[in-house]
C-alpha cells in the first residue's frame, strides 16, 4: 500500500487508531491509558523506552511549589501513583510517604515558601513553615546555611523509579493488544489538508491513524516545525549525581527553595533511593543539548548540596548522568493543536514530568476518545 501526503510517496506499514511519538514516562502513561480505552495504539521511538530524559532524573514525587490548577493535577496525579501498581499489575518501585522539606537561605526565599504553602492550603493539602531549629530536629547534620523552611507530607510525597513505572506502562499496553516500536524515528507528520493522517521515517515508511501524540521531549519541537507550528517548548539540561549507598536513612527528599527557578543554574535536591543510594542534583541550563556532563558543573552541584547537608562528605560519588528536559515557560501543553485535527502534544513538563505522567496520560486519552 502506499499513501501520498503532498508529492510524498511513503508505504504504509500498519494501520491504528492512535500513534504515541516518544516512549518517555508521558508518552508510555498517553499509551496506557487510550489502550485502556479499547483504542489500537502504537508507541514508536527513535531508540528505546525510556532512553531520554525520563530515564536521566531523580525520579521525584511532589505537589508542592506548584500553585493553581497545576497544583490540582499533581494531586490528582500523586492519588493514581498510590494504585499504579495494583492496576498495571507490576513491580514499581515507589515510596510516597516521605517528608517534603524546602529549605531557605534567605528572606525572599522565606517569603516564597510562605506563598506555596498558603497556596497548599487553600486546596486542603497538608503543608506548613517550620523554623530554623525545628528543620535542624528533622534533620539531624543539617548546616547552618538554611533560615528556615517549609514541609509537608500527606502521605504523597517520595520517589519513583521512572524506568520501572514506563515498562509497568508498556507490560500493559501490550496486554491490551498495543504495539511497542523501538528504533523507529518519526521524521514528519502525514497530514492531508488539515488532517492528520500518520508518521512517516527516515526510510520513507509510514504507519497510519487517525490520532498522533507527540511526547518526544524537547524533540517535539522540531516535529512542530516541520509543520510551522511552535510551542515555545526549548531543551533544559540537568545534572544528577548518585553516591554508593548511604550509611543512613535519609527519609526525606530535601530541596533548595530555588529548586526549579530557571534564573539558578544549580539548586538543592537530595533524595535516597529504596538501595540507599543518594541521588543529588539539580542543574538547569535552558538549550543546553550536549549529554555529557562537565566536571566543573559536577563540583558545583556536589558542593552545594554539602554546604547544606556536610554528612554527603561521608559517602563517594560514583557516577553522573545527564537528561535533556523539555522546559516550557508556559507550563506543559496538553490538548490538540488547533490547526490540524488528530494532532495532539503532550509536552513541556519541564523537572514536573514524573509527578504529572499518570494524570496526564489520563487526560489525554480522555481528550482522544471524546
Amino acid at each position: 500500500m502506499s499513501y501520498i501526503s503532498g508529492a510524498r510517496k511513503v508505504r504504509v506499514m500498519a494501520r491504528y487508531d492512535v500513534i504515541v511519538v516518544g516512549a518517555g514516562i508521558i508518552g508510555a502513561a498517553v499509551s496506557y491509558y487510550s489502550a485502556k480505552k479499547g483504542l489500537k495504539v502504537a508507541l514508536v521511538d527513535k531508540k528505546y523506552p525510556a532512553s531520554g530524559a525520563s530515564g536521566a532524573c531523580n525520579g521525584g514525587l511532589s505537589y508542592f511549589g506548584k500553585s493553581g490548577k497545576l497544583l490540582q493535577d499533581a494531586y490528582d496525579s500523586l492519588i493514581l501513583y498510590r494504585e499504579l501498581a495494583k492496576e498495571l499489575d507490576y513491580p514499581i518501585e515507589i515510596c510516597q510517604d516521605e517528608l517534603f522539606v524546602q529549605l531557605a537561605t534567605t528572606e525572599e526565599e522565606i517569603a516564597e515558601l510562605e506563598k506555596n504553602v498558603e497556596e497548599c492550603k487553600r486546596f486542603g493539602l497538608d503543608a506548613e513553615m517550620v523554623s530554623k531549629s525545628t528543620l535542624h530536629s528533622l534533620i539531624p547534620g543539617l548546616s547552618n546555611k538554611p533560615i528556615g523552611g517549609a514541609i509537608a507530607q500527606g502521605g504523597l510525597h517520595g520517589f519513583v523509579n521512572p524506568f520501572t513505572v514506563i515498562y509497568g506502562y508498556l507490560d500493559k499496553v501490550k496486554k491490551l493488544e498495543g504495539t511497542i516500536i523501538p528504533n523507529w524515528e518519526v521524521v514528519g507528520i502525514l497530514t492531508s489538508g488539515r488532517k492528520v493522517k500518520g508518521v512517516v521515517n527516515k526510510k520513507e515508511e509510514a504507519l497510519y491513524a487517525p490520532v498522533v501524540v507527540i511526547s518526544s521531549g524537547f524533540e517535539t519541537a522540531y516535529l512542530l516545525q516541520s509543520l510551522n507550528l511552535t510551542l515555545n517548548i526549548m531543551p533544559n539540561r540537568g545534572v544528577v549525581l548518585v553516591t554508593e549507598k548511604a550509611p543512613w536513612k535519609l527519609k526525606k527528599k530535601l530541596m533548595g527553595a530555588n529548586f526549579g527557578s530557571t534564573g539558578q543554574n544549580v539548586s538543592l535536591c537530595i533524595e535516597q533511593t529504596l538501595e540507599g543510594n543518594l541521588l543529588i542534583g539539580s542543574s538547569q541550563e535552558i538549550g543546553v543539548l550536549i549529554r555529557e556532563p562537565n566536571i566543573d558543573l559536577i563540583a558545583r552541584i556536589a558542593n552545594n548540596a554539602l554546604s547544606f547537608y556536610p554528612s554527603l562528605g561521608k559517602v563517594n560519588i560514583i557516577r553522573a548522568f545527564t537528561g535533556v528536559r523539555p522546559h516550557r515557560e508556559e507550563g506543559p501543553f496538553l490538548g490538540e493543536i488547533k490547526e490540524y485535527e488528530g494532532l495532539f502534544v503532550a509536552s513541556g513538563h519541564g523537572g514536573m514530568g514524573i509527578t504529572l505522567a499518570p494524570w496526564t496520560g489520563r487526560t489525554v486519552a480522555l481528550m482522544i476518545a471524546s
